[in-house]
């Protein structure tokens, strides 16, 4: 989301950002101070991909509606997990190797109203949205997959939990990160934790040693252990 507001910034959009508070949530004060007729949108994440906050959808989109304008909203992280409720925005996406299902097929729902200018240029079978054809066994199973996740999820995370009990005591969490991560794969072979994976950083941040923008702001002088299901 960040970076697609900076590369809008390039070409000349104008953006507001909004402030979090210490907790890492959106300031709602501040988002309804600077939201008004002239704000062409408001896009903000509804599960933070790094801290797992969850933005409150009902709060932002009453403030966008009284604004008369629309709410766009990243579900990546929130999707099958969380209760996604359509009526409290406008647009929203999400990506199915979040649920387990394929790579690199994912969703955009859009209500009447909310336009947006195509990025592939061609053919006009896709409701001149792209060009190309989609895939449709991908998507397929994306759908099959979304329906059936809540419950699996909620395995993961109980097996999950068993996992760090077993392999792990709170007295080494302050290791530095390499140990750790010995330390974990050397005792990841019971049934559990064989079906975990540890690492020192999101796949988004592959390659980047530096500490994440979003820790960043919130936790300037704190180091931070994430968890990920």
């Amino acid at each position: 989301v960040l970076e697609t507001c900076i590369y809008l910034e390039s070409i000349g959009a104008e953006l507001e950002y909004v402030n979090i508070t210490s907790e890492g949530l959106v300031d709602y004060e501040h988002l309804e101070s600077i939201v008004d007729r002239d704000t062409l949108f408001v896009c903000l994440m509804h599960v933070n991909n790094e801290t797992g906050e969850v933005s409150d959808l009902e709060r932002i989109n009453d403030i966008v509606k009284a604004a008369n304008t629309k709410y766009f909203t990243d579900t990546t992280q929130s999707m099958t997990k969380l209760e996604v409720n359509a009526n409290h925005f406008d647009a929203c996406v999400g990506s199915a190797h979040k649920f387990h299902g394929p790579n690199g097929v994912g969703f955009l729902y859009l209500k009447n109203g909310f336009s947006l200018s195509p990025l592939q240029h061609g053919g006009q079978q896709e409701f001149q949205m792209r060009a190309g054809t989609h895939d449709l066994p991908s998507v397929l199973s994306m759908i099959a997959m979304m329906q059936n996740q809540q419950k699996e999820f909620n395995i993961i995370s109980n097996d999950f939990e068993r996992a760090i009990d077993k392999n792990i005591s709170y007295s080494k969490l302050s290791l530095r990160q390499h140990i750790l991560l010995i330390e974990l794969d050397r005792n990841s072979e019971d049934e559990f934790s064989k079906k975990f994976v540890y690492s020192k950083g999101s796949a988004c941040l592959g390659g980047i040693m530096v500490k994440s923008n979003v820790y960043n702001q919130i936790y300037p002088d704190r180091n931070i252990i994430r968890i990920s299901f």
